[in-house]
């Protein structure tokens, strides 16, 4: 696994961040069953020996993009970041049987007799692409607004609704914070209040 990273302050309050990010992993199996054990018998009993070999890859990168903007002036403050992301996730498996040996000695499955009908091999892709926004503003750390947008597309979408938005916002007041409050027991009290859409690949 490895993870680059990129930082640019373009000018004042107004910062570039890249990010790539990539994994792997193999995993491999190599079975081989003897003559002289159950699972190197067929139905029949006849001492065939029985050998499987798999292996699977598995390997993801992601690369976002993010401009970000930060200001503050006197008590008001705002926020507002725009980005991208993409991203694919590769799976690579295959498998293979086989049985029918001279001996428990020779166990490459070359040398079998019979290669099983089971053994498969495939190879899976999914790859997404995301758009996102968001904005917030607060004022004198008491009253705060926020908005976000997203559009994702994904391979593992639908045929006629490859992209689907995303959209939310929400409202809070640091109770705490206003010249009224006063009670030694609460430190903190906030309301907060949020509405959106929410969803993933898999529905």
């Amino acid at each position: 696994r490895a993870t680059a990273n990129l930082n640019w302050e373009i000018f004042k309050g107004f910062q570039l961040r890249s990010t790539f990010g990539i994994s792997y992993t193999h995993s491999h199996e190599d079975i081989y069953d003897s003559m002289n054990t159950l699972d190197g018998q067929d139905d029949n009993g006849n001492r065939l020996g029985h050998a499987e070999r798999a292996n699977a890859h598995f390997i993801k990168w992601t690369n976002s993009n993010i401009v970000r903007y930060d200001r503050k002036f006197g008590k008001h403050s705002i926020g507002a970041y725009g980005g991208m992301e993409i991203s694919e996730y590769r799976r690579k498996n295959s498998r293979v049987q086989g049985y029918g040996f001279s001996n428990d000695f020779i166990k490459e499955i070359e040398y079998a007799s019979t290669v099983s009908e089971y053994s498969t091999s495939n190879v899976d892709i999914d790859r997404s692409l995301s758009f996102f926004g968001r904005f917030t503003y607060s004022y004198d750390s008491r009253y705060y607004i926020s908005g976000n947008v997203r559009m994702d597309g994904n391979s593992s979408f639908g045929k006629y609704a490859k992209w689907a938005p995303f959209a939310s916002a929400g409202i809070s007041w640091n109770i705490h914070k206003e010249p009224f409050f006063d009670c030694p027991l609460i430190k903190m009290l906030k309301f907060k209040y949020s509405f959106g859409k929410d969803g993933n690949s898999k529905i």
